[in-house]
């Protein structure tokens, strides 16, 4: 992962909270979207290489959380 200026940090930062600007949101949006196949894989090994969760449950859940945020039927503020 890129290390990110003091700028870009704290308008990702601000993109999370509920009252943020479009600017904001679309920053944290994009990091998200950046990184979700490092969290992916993360979350892959955790829940399904563990056993705790399917393989289909696993792009089931997943999926629906990521399609659902960037859609923005999840608030980016419950990162928050």
């Amino acid at each position: 992962m890129k290390e990110l200026d003091s700028e870009d940090r704290e308008q990702i930062i601000d993109g999370m909270l509920p009252d943020a600007d479009e600017d904001d949101k679309e920053a944290f949006r994009d990091f998200i979207e950046e990184h979700l196949p490092t969290i992916r894989a993360g979350l892959y090994q955790e829940f399904v290489t563990e056993k705790y969760i399917t393989e289909d449950e696993f792009i089931s859940y997943f999926d629906g959380a990521t399609e659902s945020l960037k859609s923005g039927k999840i608030p980016s503020s419950i990162f928050v």
